[in-house]
Protein backbone atom coordinates (compact mmCIF):
# COMPACT_ATOMS: atom_id res chain seq x y z
CA UNK A 1 0.00 0.00 0.00
CA UNK A 2 1.63 3.61 -0.89
CA UNK A 3 1.48 6.30 1.43
CA UNK A 4 -1.00 8.20 -0.48
CA UNK A 5 -3.57 5.36 -0.11
CA UNK A 6 -2.90 4.82 3.23
CA UNK A 7 -4.28 8.23 4.28
CA UNK A 8 -7.89 7.54 5.37
CA UNK A 9 -6.53 4.33 7.10
CA UNK A 10 -4.06 6.74 8.70
CA UNK A 11 -6.58 9.32 9.61
CA UNK A 12 -8.20 7.07 11.20
CA UNK A 13 -5.54 5.74 13.36
CA UNK A 14 -4.18 9.02 14.08
CA UNK A 15 -7.84 10.39 15.44
CA UNK A 16 -8.37 7.09 17.62
CA UNK A 17 -5.31 8.07 19.34
CA UNK A 18 -5.81 11.61 19.66
CA UNK A 19 -9.42 10.74 21.37
CA UNK A 20 -11.36 13.58 20.56
CA UNK A 21 -13.29 14.63 17.66
CA UNK A 22 -11.30 16.49 14.82
CA UNK A 23 -12.91 18.91 12.43
CA UNK A 24 -13.25 18.77 8.80
CA UNK A 25 -10.78 22.10 7.96
CA UNK A 26 -8.12 20.12 10.95
CA UNK A 27 -8.65 16.65 9.24
CA UNK A 28 -7.34 18.14 5.84
CA UNK A 29 -4.82 19.72 7.51
CA UNK A 30 -3.69 16.92 9.81
CA UNK A 31 -4.22 14.23 6.48
CA UNK A 32 -1.42 16.45 4.08
CA UNK A 33 0.53 16.40 7.29
CA UNK A 34 0.41 12.23 7.91
CA UNK A 35 1.28 12.05 4.34
CA UNK A 36 4.25 14.20 4.01
CA UNK A 37 5.63 12.63 6.91
CA UNK A 38 4.99 8.78 6.29
CA UNK A 39 6.65 9.86 3.10
CA UNK A 40 9.35 11.35 4.02
CA UNK A 41 9.79 8.44 6.87
CA UNK A 42 9.82 5.77 4.28
CA UNK A 43 12.87 7.97 2.10
CA UNK A 44 14.77 8.44 5.31
CA UNK A 45 14.34 4.65 6.82
CA UNK A 46 13.10 2.64 3.83
CA UNK A 47 14.31 -0.90 5.33
CA UNK A 48 12.23 -0.23 8.28
CA UNK A 49 8.72 -1.49 7.71
CA UNK A 50 6.75 0.14 10.70
CA UNK A 51 2.86 0.22 10.06
CA UNK A 52 1.18 3.67 8.67
CA UNK A 53 -1.46 3.10 11.35
CA UNK A 54 0.37 1.89 13.99
CA UNK A 55 2.67 4.86 13.90
CA UNK A 56 -0.41 7.69 12.93
CA UNK A 57 -1.66 6.04 15.98
CA UNK A 58 1.13 7.55 18.24
CA UNK A 59 1.54 10.20 16.93
CA UNK A 60 -2.01 11.05 17.76
CA UNK A 61 -1.11 10.06 21.25
CA UNK A 62 1.03 12.90 21.61
CA UNK A 63 -1.62 15.59 21.07
CA UNK A 64 -4.43 14.51 23.54
CA UNK A 65 -2.84 17.11 25.97
CA UNK A 66 -1.96 19.79 23.94
CA UNK A 67 -4.74 19.72 21.58
CA UNK A 68 -4.53 19.29 17.87
CA UNK A 69 -2.01 22.31 17.40
CA UNK A 70 -1.13 22.38 13.58
CA UNK A 71 1.77 24.41 14.56
CA UNK A 72 2.79 22.26 16.95
CA UNK A 73 2.59 19.00 14.93
CA UNK A 74 4.50 21.10 11.86
CA UNK A 75 7.11 21.55 14.60
CA UNK A 76 7.93 17.64 15.19
CA UNK A 77 10.59 15.58 14.13
CA UNK A 78 8.39 13.35 13.27
CA UNK A 79 10.84 11.48 11.08
CA UNK A 80 12.52 10.97 14.10
CA UNK A 81 9.54 9.77 16.02
CA UNK A 82 9.03 6.94 12.90
CA UNK A 83 12.60 5.57 14.16
CA UNK A 84 11.76 5.56 17.87
CA UNK A 85 8.50 4.31 17.25
CA UNK A 86 9.88 1.12 15.63
CA UNK A 87 12.55 0.42 18.11
CA UNK A 88 10.02 0.77 20.91
CA UNK A 89 7.78 -1.57 19.29
CA UNK A 90 10.83 -4.23 17.98
CA UNK A 91 10.09 -3.51 14.70
CA UNK A 92 12.98 -5.05 12.42
CA UNK A 93 16.11 -3.45 11.57
CA UNK A 94 14.99 -0.58 13.82
CA UNK A 95 17.26 -1.33 16.51
CA UNK A 96 20.07 -2.17 13.51
CA UNK A 97 19.54 1.37 11.93
CA UNK A 98 19.26 3.35 15.74
CA UNK A 99 22.80 2.08 16.45
CA UNK A 100 24.07 2.58 13.22
CA UNK A 101 22.74 6.02 12.30
CA UNK A 102 23.61 7.30 16.67
CA UNK A 103 24.96 5.22 19.02
CA UNK A 104 27.92 4.40 16.59
CA UNK A 105 28.41 8.01 16.71
CA UNK A 106 28.86 8.36 20.95
CA UNK A 107 32.63 8.46 20.79
CA UNK A 108 32.77 12.25 20.05
CA UNK A 109 30.23 13.36 22.56
CA UNK A 110 32.40 11.77 25.25
CA UNK A 111 35.88 12.67 24.84
CA UNK A 112 35.64 15.05 27.04
CA UNK A 113 34.96 12.71 29.64
CA UNK A 114 36.74 9.95 28.66
CA UNK A 115 38.40 9.42 25.13
CA UNK A 116 38.55 5.52 25.59
CA UNK A 117 37.60 3.48 22.73
CA UNK A 118 36.36 0.97 25.43
CA UNK A 119 34.19 3.46 27.62
CA UNK A 120 32.87 4.85 24.41
CA UNK A 121 31.61 1.23 24.08
CA UNK A 122 30.50 0.49 27.59
CA UNK A 123 28.50 3.90 27.11
CA UNK A 124 27.33 2.37 23.90
CA UNK A 125 26.29 -1.11 25.14
CA UNK A 126 24.26 0.38 28.43
CA UNK A 127 22.31 2.88 25.98
CA UNK A 128 21.59 -0.01 23.77
CA UNK A 129 20.00 -1.94 27.10
CA UNK A 130 18.28 1.03 28.90
CA UNK A 131 16.67 2.53 26.33
CA UNK A 132 16.00 -0.39 23.17
CA UNK A 133 15.09 -3.50 26.34
CA UNK A 134 11.64 -2.84 27.66
CA UNK A 135 11.52 -3.93 31.51
CA UNK A 136 8.75 -6.52 32.03
CA UNK A 137 5.31 -4.67 31.64
CA UNK A 138 7.16 -1.41 30.72
CA UNK A 139 7.95 0.30 27.37
CA UNK A 140 11.46 0.90 26.29
CA UNK A 141 12.83 4.23 27.56
CA UNK A 142 13.13 5.29 23.82
CA UNK A 143 9.25 5.16 23.88
CA UNK A 144 9.64 8.49 25.79
CA UNK A 145 10.88 10.27 23.11
CA UNK A 146 8.86 13.28 22.43
CA UNK A 147 10.07 14.49 18.83
CA UNK A 148 10.26 18.03 20.52
CA UNK A 149 13.92 18.09 19.69
CA UNK A 150 16.19 16.18 16.75
CA UNK A 151 16.54 12.65 18.41
CA UNK A 152 20.56 13.08 18.14
CA UNK A 153 20.18 15.47 20.41
CA UNK A 154 18.05 13.36 22.55
CA UNK A 155 20.55 10.59 22.46
CA UNK A 156 23.57 12.88 23.31
CA UNK A 157 22.43 14.07 26.44
CA UNK A 158 21.23 10.68 27.18
CA UNK A 159 24.77 9.24 26.48
CA UNK A 160 26.69 12.08 28.47
CA UNK A 161 24.37 11.26 31.68
CA UNK A 162 25.50 7.27 31.39
CA UNK A 163 28.74 8.37 31.25
CA UNK A 164 28.77 10.41 34.29
CA UNK A 165 26.39 7.93 36.26
CA UNK A 166 29.27 5.13 34.85
CA UNK A 167 32.11 7.14 35.90
CA UNK A 168 30.84 7.64 39.32
CA UNK A 169 30.08 3.75 39.88
CA UNK A 170 33.26 2.93 38.53
CA UNK A 171 37.15 2.04 39.80
CA UNK A 172 37.75 5.98 38.29
CA UNK A 173 35.92 7.41 41.38
CA UNK A 174 38.27 5.37 43.49
CA UNK A 175 41.43 6.54 42.18
CA UNK A 176 40.25 10.07 42.49
CA UNK A 177 39.01 9.88 46.14
CA UNK A 178 42.21 8.68 46.76
CA UNK A 179 43.84 11.36 45.12
CA UNK A 180 42.72 13.38 48.34
CA UNK A 181 43.79 10.76 50.95
CA UNK A 182 46.50 13.54 51.46
CA UNK A 183 44.72 16.58 52.03
CA UNK A 184 41.75 14.82 53.85
CA UNK A 185 40.50 16.20 57.02
CA UNK A 186 42.90 19.58 56.80
CA UNK A 187 41.37 21.32 59.51
CA UNK A 188 42.33 19.64 62.48
CA UNK A 189 44.74 21.38 64.63
CA UNK A 190 44.45 19.80 68.03
CA UNK A 191 47.43 16.89 68.48
CA UNK A 192 44.86 14.40 69.12
CA UNK A 193 42.61 14.90 66.41
CA UNK A 194 45.84 14.44 63.66
CA UNK A 195 47.20 11.65 65.31
CA UNK A 196 43.49 10.08 64.75
CA UNK A 197 43.48 11.26 61.50
CA UNK A 198 47.38 9.83 60.35
CA UNK A 199 46.43 6.86 62.64
CA UNK A 200 43.03 5.83 60.54
CA UNK A 201 42.97 7.74 57.44
CA UNK A 202 42.25 4.85 55.58
CA UNK A 203 39.44 3.67 57.75
CA UNK A 204 38.20 7.28 57.64
CA UNK A 205 37.86 7.32 53.71
CA UNK A 206 36.03 4.07 53.23
CA UNK A 207 33.68 4.66 56.40
CA UNK A 208 33.07 8.10 54.80
CA UNK A 209 31.82 6.79 51.29
CA UNK A 210 30.16 4.14 53.10
CA UNK A 211 28.20 6.36 54.77
CA UNK A 212 27.68 8.71 51.74
CA UNK A 213 26.30 5.69 49.14
CA UNK A 214 24.03 4.83 52.20
CA UNK A 215 22.37 8.54 51.76
CA UNK A 216 18.75 8.47 49.51
CA UNK A 217 19.65 9.76 45.93
CA UNK A 218 17.77 13.00 47.33
CA UNK A 219 19.41 13.95 50.23
CA UNK A 220 23.21 13.07 48.52
CA UNK A 221 22.03 15.58 45.90
CA UNK A 222 20.92 18.07 48.51
CA UNK A 223 24.17 17.88 50.71
CA UNK A 224 25.88 18.73 47.40
CA UNK A 225 24.00 21.67 46.67
CA UNK A 226 24.29 23.26 50.23
CA UNK A 227 28.28 22.21 50.54
CA UNK A 228 29.72 22.32 47.03
CA UNK A 229 27.66 24.34 44.69
CA UNK A 230 27.06 26.50 48.08
CA UNK A 231 23.13 26.91 47.12
CA UNK A 232 21.03 28.87 49.83
CA UNK A 233 18.40 26.45 51.65
CA UNK A 234 16.18 29.05 49.84
CA UNK A 235 16.96 28.18 46.55
CA UNK A 236 17.29 24.68 46.93
CA UNK A 237 13.82 24.48 48.50
CA UNK A 238 12.52 26.32 45.24
CA UNK A 239 13.55 23.59 43.27
CA UNK A 240 12.08 20.89 45.59
CA UNK A 241 8.85 22.88 45.57
CA UNK A 242 9.32 23.22 49.76
CA UNK A 243 10.10 26.21 52.01
CA UNK A 244 13.35 26.47 53.39
CA UNK A 245 12.69 25.07 57.02
CA UNK A 246 12.57 21.94 55.19
CA UNK A 247 15.95 21.78 53.17
CA UNK A 248 17.48 23.34 56.92
CA UNK A 249 16.12 19.87 58.79
CA UNK A 250 16.98 17.02 54.96
CA UNK A 251 20.32 18.73 55.10
CA UNK A 252 20.48 18.59 59.28
CA UNK A 253 19.18 15.17 59.10
CA UNK A 254 21.68 13.98 56.48
CA UNK A 255 24.57 15.50 58.45
CA UNK A 256 23.40 12.88 61.59
CA UNK A 257 22.90 10.22 59.44
CA UNK A 258 26.27 10.21 57.92
CA UNK A 259 27.82 10.37 61.45
CA UNK A 260 25.69 7.94 62.85
CA UNK A 261 26.47 5.53 60.37
CA UNK A 262 30.27 6.47 59.74
CA UNK A 263 30.65 5.78 63.97
CA UNK A 264 28.55 2.52 63.53
CA UNK A 265 31.37 1.46 60.86
CA UNK A 266 34.28 2.41 63.54
CA UNK A 267 32.19 0.03 65.97
CA UNK A 268 31.88 -2.98 63.82
CA UNK A 269 35.34 -2.53 61.89
CA UNK A 270 37.75 -1.07 64.57
CA UNK A 271 37.16 -2.42 68.04
CA UNK A 272 38.20 0.74 69.27
CA UNK A 273 38.70 1.54 73.41
CA UNK A 274 36.12 4.16 74.69
CA UNK A 275 39.28 6.80 74.75
CA UNK A 276 39.76 6.26 70.57
CA UNK A 277 36.44 6.02 69.94
CA UNK A 278 35.83 9.25 71.59
CA UNK A 279 38.15 11.11 69.99
CA UNK A 280 36.65 9.69 66.48
CA UNK A 281 33.49 11.33 67.62
CA UNK A 282 35.02 14.35 67.88
CA UNK A 283 37.04 13.94 64.35
CA UNK A 284 34.03 13.24 62.65
CA UNK A 285 31.98 15.82 64.06
CA UNK A 286 34.65 18.91 63.31
CA UNK A 287 35.20 17.40 59.94
CA UNK A 288 32.19 16.26 58.74
CA UNK A 289 31.17 18.99 56.03
CA UNK A 290 34.18 19.24 54.80
CA UNK A 291 34.81 15.60 53.64
CA UNK A 292 31.52 15.13 52.91
CA UNK A 293 31.23 18.11 50.30
CA UNK A 294 34.90 16.27 48.70
CA UNK A 295 33.16 13.11 48.08
CA UNK A 296 29.80 14.68 46.70
CA UNK A 297 32.03 17.07 44.26
CA UNK A 298 30.93 14.56 41.23
CA UNK A 299 27.29 13.88 42.09
CA UNK A 300 25.52 15.28 39.49
CA UNK A 301 23.47 18.75 40.52
CA UNK A 302 20.05 17.80 39.43
CA UNK A 303 16.78 17.53 42.03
Amino acid sequence: MSSQEAIPVTMRAFAQGYGHAISADSAASVSTWLHATLAAASERWPQIALDSAVFAHDLGRRFTHAGLDLKLASSLHSVDLFLACACALNVPHAASTFDRDYLQGVAALLRHIDASSAFAEEVRQCLRDKLLVAAAGEAPRIASYTGRGPLANWIAVAAQREALSLKRASGRRQRVADEHAASMFPSARDPELVYMKERYRNEFQDAFRIAIADLPDRDRVVLRFNLVEHLSTTKIGAMYGVNQSTVTRWIARSREQVIERMLQIFRERMGLGQSDFESVVRLVQSEIDLNVSQLLSDVAPQP
